[in-house]
């Protein structure tokens, strides 16, 4: 049994996030919703590359060209989740069709977008504590797991929402 309350409170948690953000509910809203959570993300992708120009430092200059080989690598898996964005496979498809959404799928979407969205707060934390001191070796490495890790929960999650925007299996 579906529960609509709770994609309700799932796309009310997103609007507080994100100005004029009014889920998918309505097929009118679809596309302004869509729009609206994808620009969101790629404005938080450009803050958090912006953080990524002023280099942090390494307590040892040895340890400065795999900082640097670090943050370049995130640079790029930052513009590849950026052109998703920008450029997502299903616009011009049938998502945006006048079906109702089931709830289930409707919440699932909605996680889904709230997942990435948090998941680049902890990037922009993650990127400020690389700032904050001269790093040794093994710190760079494990804020590098870290950043790793926030990324590819970004990408799985962009990728399960993008799924879920096109799997007819879910229409009600």
């Amino acid at each position: 049994m579906e529960n609509p309350s709770l994609a309700m409170n799932s796309m009310q948690a997103l609007s507080q996030f994100i100005a004029g953000y009014e889920g998918y509910e309505q097929s009118l809203q679809r596309e302004g919703t869509d729009l609206k959570i994808r620009q969101h993300l790629q404005q938080r992708i450009k803050a958090l590359l912006k953080s990524l120009e002023s280099a942090p430092q390494t307590a040892l200059p040895e340890d400065q060209p795999r900082l640097q080989e670090l943050i370049l690598s995130t640079r790029r898996k930052l513009g590849t989740i950026y052109q998703s964005l920008a450029t997502p496979t299903y616009l011009g498809g049938g998502f945006f069709s006048q079906e109702r959404l089931a709830d289930r799928r409707l919440q699932r979407v909605y996680e889904f977008e709230r997942a990435m969205i948090l998941e680049m707060e902890k990037l922009a934390l993650e990127f400020v504590a690389l700032n904050s001191h001269p790093l040794h070796k093994a710190v760079i490495e494990d804020h590098f797991l870290h950043v790793q890790d926030f990324i590819d929960n970004i990408n799985q999650s962009l990728f399960e929402r993008e799924a879920l925007l096109l799997d007819e299996e879910y229409m009600v």
